[in-house]
């Protein structure tokens, strides 16, 4: 695949959450595939020491800087906000919207945007989706393998995610890894299941932002992507999944370590989301999905 050029219509936007590391692996990552004109980090809450590090590591690339870590929300509207593609009239219509000087004092000259959260490495980068709307890439996590000979690299990826379903009423998340859909369509007659894109890693189309908004960030942290996924449903935005990008995932230290997010916003943002969409799913019959057909589009 070729390298995404000065000229792209897309960039990669990279969200750090304050493991350096982390970041620097997916920053590479992304230099590998773009032109550092086309990638934008944002530095959600990292401390002046770190923040001034990565932009003498990285010269070349964007940097858009969040004084206060308020969640995976605050960073991804800095992000958009930076870029020119929130505004007054795409704000979040539950309340505060972190908003970021201007990266360009011109319109914005990218029509989409590759998310990756800290860690996230690119694979294989193909071109931006052909039609608007919020894509799933194929998305790779590495496992440890036990017992193996010596000779054996001890490690295997296998596909964590490549779009997911979603139950409000059964406040379940199924990760899909096949494809095709409906091979997951529910263990009952009761299960309605919606598709979704997971946040760790999409493509989304600035037409998308126009029209379903900001992130909500009174969730912080934890589903927020399947009320952004709701909401674009109930927008009309077209959601499905991409064939030439893939994506390596890989949780960073300071998330694994975080008992707050994992313990305390995990359970109410479920309980919250599902009761907010329950109603949706009604219209949805068992074993079907929203998704439109696989493709580049």
């Amino acid at each position: 695949m070729s390298r995404v050029e000065k000229t792209s219509r897309s960039a990669v936007g990279i969200l750090s959450d304050n493991d350096v590391e982390a970041t620097i692996k997916s920053v590479r990552s992304a230099l590998e595939w773009s032109e550092g004109a086309n990638i934008v980090l944002v530095h959600n809450g990292s401390t002046d020491a770190d923040c001034l590090m990565l932009k003498q590591l990285f010269p070349a690339i964007h940097h858009v800087w969040v004084r206060e870590n308020r969640g995976v929300t605050a960073g991804i509207n800095a992000l958009f906000s930076a870029i020119g593609w929130l505004d007054e009239s795409t704000r979040d219509f539950r309340g505060r919207v972190t908003e970021q000087p201007k990266l360009f004092d011109y319109e914005s000259p990218w029509d989409w945007v590759l998310f990756l959260s800290e860690g996230s490495e690119i694979m294989t980068l193909g071109g931006e989706p052909t039609n608007p709307g919020l894509y799933a890439p194929k998305v790779w996590k590495t496992k440890k393998l036990r017992n193996v000979p010596s000779d054996s690299p001890g490690w295997v990826d296998t596909i964590d995610s490549w779009g997911a379903l979603y139950s409000p009423s059964h406040k379940k998340i199924v990760h899909l890894r096949e494809k095709n859909v409906l091979n997951y369509g529910g263990k009952s007659e009761s299960e309605r299941f919606m598709f979704i894109v997971p946040g760790s890693a999409f493509w989304v189309h600035r037409r998308t932002i126009n029209v379903v908004g900001a992130w909500d960030e009174s969730l912080h942290t934890y589903y927020e992507d399947v009320d952004f996924s709701m909401r674009a449903i109930l927008a009309g935005v077209k959601l499905g999944r991409v064939t030439d990008t893939e994506i390596r995932h890989g949780l960073s230290q300071a998330d694994q370590e975080n008992q707050f997010h994992t313990q305390v916003l995990y359970t109410k943002n479920r309980d919250e989301i599902a009761r907010r969409y329950q109603w949706l799913e009604q219209s949805v019959k068992p074993g079907a999905s929203n998704e439109r057909p696989m493709g580049r589009s």
